[in-house]
């Protein structure tokens, strides 16, 4: 349990590193990180940051954190680029486990409204969107 909280700990540490460091080149116009628990009724929290300057987008990075009950989840970045939607594998996520995923386009992207989605898996293989944020990346 500690080291969950630990890695978790140093995950958000990192992200913020990131926003303020940001990588080499110009200077980085970052969204994020910017969370939510949707419709979740409190239990999981859907986070979506953005790192890149207008159009060109260097990382997107979204987690679904289990705030309080074990829930099976799938968490995605869906967007208007071709090289999205980007999705993690269904898992069933522990207390205080996260569950990432990361596009890395390190390129121009399309403009519009990219968002990190959460889907609750349901025992019958329907899923449920429980948390969505969104940014839009224009120019």
């Amino acid at each position: 349990m500690r080291s969950n909280r630990m890695k978790i700990a140093v995950m958000l540490a990192s992200l913020c590193v990131m926003a303020l460091v940001g990588s080499t080149g110009p200077a980085l116009a970052n969204a994020g990180p910017s969370c939510t628990t949707g419709s979740s009724s409190g239990n999981v929290s859907t986070c979506f940051t953005i790192i890149g300057q207008g159009l060109f987008v260097g990382e997107m990075h979204a987690t679904a954190q289990i705030l309080t009950s074990s829930r099976t989840l799938l968490e995605c970045i869906h967007g208007p680029d071709s090289g999205v939607p980007v999705c993690s594998p269904t898992r069933t996520i522990p207390t205080v486990g996260v569950l990432p995923v990361t596009w890395n386009p390190n390129r121009t992207v399309a403009a519009g409204s990219y968002c990190a989605r959460t889907w609750r898996v349901n025992a019958d293989g329907t899923q449920d969107l429980i948390g969505e944020v969104c940014f839009d990346v224009h120019s």
